[in-house]
């Protein structure tokens, strides 16, 4: 029965070519689409890791975090640590400016001890060292792999902070594809004194464990004024919920040609079922039951789908390889998304075969050959 659907399937290359190419299309938008989604997940996930114990707390006023905020955050049931982070932009132009507009260079300021919260704990040196107690008050910098790769700076190079200020280079951070690679990591007492300012905007602080995260940002939030906290952990699952949702929007788009594809398979097995009348006709006269006549047309339909499914997969592939490559989009084709398409294609193949399956299993044999 499979060799005969091979071989009707093979009586018109061209139709059944044109139709694979529009199922491959479909799926592959489907997968591409979805991939997207998929890397943005993944790109998030890599970011947030080893912080689900993390709890961000920022100032919503002008005034700021003062020590003594801090000190009544440090004695909240489940905190285990709290990180001071100063955030700020020098004067000066810091290069990769959009459209000419002229960018500073956002500093981060940390206590020395307190800077493996920043860069995370497994992190190493490329070049020379980290922050050390030693450096409070003086203007020393560790900077990101990418940020001092696109200013062509090393050890002991300068960066100018404005108003007269050079912070020195005295580490590179290795390479990581996240968000310390563009970083510049100061003394926070340093920053503190050069800006005559003993307040900060914001927190991070570190619960004793990743279950009590949310609990402790609760506590934060009903216990101190003017401050809103938020836990990492409630953070991912806030964005992963939004970005599930724009990515069913968007596989959505992928979906509906793929549907159309499926029509394509609808019509041509119609067409297929009204040029082998004869030859089922015959099927029939002969102990075909009706079973296998729809057995058969259903299989014709199935194979149209699942080849165009695997079409569909190396075209899904394709698209995200060349978002990665070309566009250094964060695109990945994930085994859940190769599954889906999969089953989407020979879904969609079967499902689109019913009507003309049905059709053919219902032919009068009589009839049929009496007309012929």
């Amino acid at each position: 029965m499979l060799r005969i659907s091979i071989r009707n399937l093979l009586r018109h290359k061209l139709r059944n070519a044109l139709t694979l190419i529009g199922i491959a299309v479909g799926i592959g938008l489907v997968i591409s689409l979805g991939s997207i989604g998929a890397g943005l997940t993944q790109s998030m996930e890599s970011a947030f890791e080893g912080s689900a114990d993390l709890v961000s707390v920022s100032s919503t006023s002008q005034d700021g975090i003062s020590g003594e905020m801090i000190e009544e955050i440090s004695y909240i049931d489940g905190v285990e640590r709290v990180i001071p982070v100063g955030s700020y932009i020098s004067s000066m132009d810091g290069g990769g400016g959009f459209m000419g507009i002229s960018v500073g260079v956002q500093f981060t300021a940390v206590n020395p001890d307190d800077q493996d919260y920043i860069i995370g704990p497994e992190i190493f040196i490329d070049r020379g060292r980290k922050l050390e107690e030693e450096d409070n008050g003086k203007f020393a910098a560790l900077v990101g792999y990418k940020f001092a790769e696109n200013r062509d700076l090393e050890v002991g190079d300068e960066i100018d902070y404005g108003n007269d200020t050079l912070f020195e280079i005295i580490g590179i951070i290795e390479e990581t594809g996240g968000d310390a690679d563009g970083l510049v990591l100061v003394p926070l007492e340093t920053m503190q004194e050069l800006e005559e300012e003993e307040n900060i905007q914001t927190l991070l602080v570190k619960a004793e464990d990743a279950e009590v995260s949310e609990t402790v940002a609760e506590d934060i939030n009903m216990n101190i004024d003017d401050v809103i906290a938020i836990s990492y952990k409630a953070l991912v699952r806030q964005i992963s919920e939004a970005l599930g949702t724009v990515n069913l929007a968007v596989m959505g788009i992928g979906a509906v040609s793929a549907i159309v594809a499926g029509l394509m398979i609808t019509v041509v097995m119609i067409m297929s079922v009204t040029e082998r009348r004869r030859e089922i006709g015959i099927m029939k006269a002969i102990g075909a039951t009706e079973g296998m006549i729809l057995k058969q047309v259903l299989q014709e339909s199935g194979i149209i789908g699942l080849i165009g499914g695997i079409l569909g997969v190396a075209v899904g592939w394709s698209g995200a390889f060349l978002m990665n490559s070309l566009f250094d989009f964060p695109a990945a084709v994930t085994l859940w998304l190769v599954i889906l398409g999969m089953g989407f294609a020979l879904i969609l193949g079967m499902g689109a075969g019913l009507y003309p399956a049905w059709n053919a299993s219902r032919l009068d044999p009589i009839q049929v050959l009496r007309y012929e």
